[in-house]
């Protein structure tokens, strides 16, 4: 799989996440909360 994130928080003072840490941890949470199964993942911002 290949995925490309992007995070902004503006309201918290945050324009863009530099680093797409915010966006990755997001992202797995959910596949996690919905059973998927480990993989090997590429994320670029």
């Amino acid at each position: 799989d290949d995925l490309r994130v992007r995070f902004f928080a503006p309201e918290a003072g945050v324009p863009e996440d530099p680093a797409t840490g915010s966006a990755a941890a997001a992202w797995a949470a959910v596949r996690s909360f919905e059973g998927d199964e480990a993989g090997s993942v590429s994320i670029h911002q």
